[in-house]
């Protein structure tokens, strides 16, 4: 694995991560249309044992299993970002179900991992290249030092696709320079 600027990069994902987190609060359901006990739907429902997506406190019980795991108890929560942890030389960013993780030594790194995969479901994505739609790059200024350069051209390419404005001849401003524009009063534009 490549390191960039010194530090080793990886990502990994929490596989269904809502479904992961214990209930805080008991849900019940009705049952669904076409499920009947006994011939009769209306003296039952359904108790969640587990969130779901769309749940409003399914989100929160996550990240505070996240923040209570075992693994998260030598790190700090950053004051200004709580998706933030640190440790040492060790950094965590979590964003909904994507955690980048980044330190000077691999093994740290690995270690991480691999204590989270005890606990959690989780897909280890391996090096770095893209995070949130950023993409990173390494470049050499003129001086021979190693700077990180980051965009979102690929994901302002994907929106143009999307939008079908890829093909489109675009311009640098909206309209042309100093035209003057005036009242169309006989109400035709």
């Amino acid at each position: 694995m490549s390191a960039l600027l010194g530090l080793h990069m990886r990502i990994v994902d929490f596989t269904l991560m809502y479904t992961q987190a214990p209930i805080i609060v008991d849900i019940f359901l009705d049952l669904p249309a076409g499920f009947n006990i006994n011939g009769n739907r209306k003296d039952y429902v359904l108790r969640l044992k587990k969130n779901l997506y769309g749940l409003k406190q399914a989100g929160l019980s996550w990240f505070e299993m996240l923040c209570d795991h075992p693994v998260f108890l030598g790190f700090k929560q950053s004051d200004s970002d709580p998706c933030f942890f640190y440790h040492d030389e060790l950094i965590l960013i979590c964003y909904v179900d994507d955690c980048l993780m980044f330190s000077p030594l691999k093994e740290d790194v690995d270690l991480l991992i691999t204590a989270l995969k005890e606990m959690f479901v989780l897909t280890d994505k391996g090096n770095v290249s893209a995070y949130l739609g950023i993409q990173k790059e390494k470049h050499r200024d003129e001086k021979e030092n190693e700077i990180l350069m980051m965009s979102q051209l690929h994901l302002m390419q994907r929106i143009l696709e999307t939008i079908n404005l890829m093909d489109q001849h675009l311009h640098d401003t909206p309209a042309e320079l100093r035209k003057l524009l005036t009242k169309d009063t006989e109400g035709e534009q």
